[in-house]
């Protein structure tokens, strides 16, 4: 048994309305690894002509004082740097949000500092597509996606398959990122939003990563849906 069969109605179909914690998006997922893009002006008085090379992230190298000129339509002065991220589209669970109401802004600051801070981030956990017993190669094979169901591991939680086909996804909380609204628009909606159960044992995950003190309750809860999803593996 699973969080699969526990909670056989994982999610739910949901497709307007405003973003609300637990809905599915399309969001463009970097990977962790980067290229430092090495930028200089092409033309010593210009500076929309520029030059670069890339080359991997060196701590005594970059963001550093540079002895080229800085390029000012790039904003890349002496201790910035350009990076270049692979990124795929994935579904994303919301998580949950934060602003500063417009009230609170000190009057004195200008529009593009006030929208910064009032501009709504959300932080949303990336999916990633698990791997069936017809294709087993890949980071989450079967007997792995397995333990994730079981809940063995706080940074990875199984989700279902969007399309209702194939072995579904786990969602990493490993991978937490902040997204702007401007990501999460009616066209990148993916159509569901998880159930209260589900989301509510990703909330108790998230907090035994950030080890965050969690009540009581919600604790019991999650040990005796380990301790369901658990049971078929203690009697193999």
């Amino acid at each position: 048994m699973g969080i699969r069969q526990l909670y056989p109605h994982f999610k739910k179909n949901e497709n307007d309305g405003p973003v609300l914690p637990g809905q599915l998006f399309w969001v463009p997922t970097p990977q962790i690894d980067f290229f430092v893009v090495e930028t200089k002006r092409a033309e010593v008085l210009a500076h929309t002509n520029v030059s670069f090379s890339l080359a991997s992230y060196d701590s005594k190298k970059h963001y550093r004082e540079k002895t080229h000129l800085p390029v000012k339509l790039l904003q890349i002065d002496q201790y910035s740097e350009a990076l270049l991220y692979k990124s795929k589209k994935r579904p994303c669970v919301v998580l949950g949000s934060a602003s500063v109401p417009m009230a609170d802004c000190d009057a004195s600051s200008s529009p593009r500092q006030t929208k910064q801070l009032t501009s709504e981030t959300f932080l949303v956990a990336p999916a990633y597509s698990a791997n069936s017993a017809a294709d087993p190669t890949g980071p989450f094979p079967p007997d792995f996606l397995e333990r994730i169901a079981k809940l063995h591991y706080p940074q990875f939680s199984w989700i279902p398959p969007l399309d209702g086909q194939g072995p579904g996804s786990v969602l990493r909380l490993d991978r937490i990122m902040a997204v702007s609204e401007k990501f999460l628009t009616h066209e990148a909606r993916c159509g569901f939003k998880l159930n209260s159960d589900a989301f509510h044992l990703l909330q108790v995950q998230m907090s035994n990563i950030l080890q965050l003190p969690v009540e009581s309750d919600s604790i019991d809860l999650f040990n005796r849906v380990a301790d369901l999803v658990n049971m078929e593996m203690d009697e193999e």
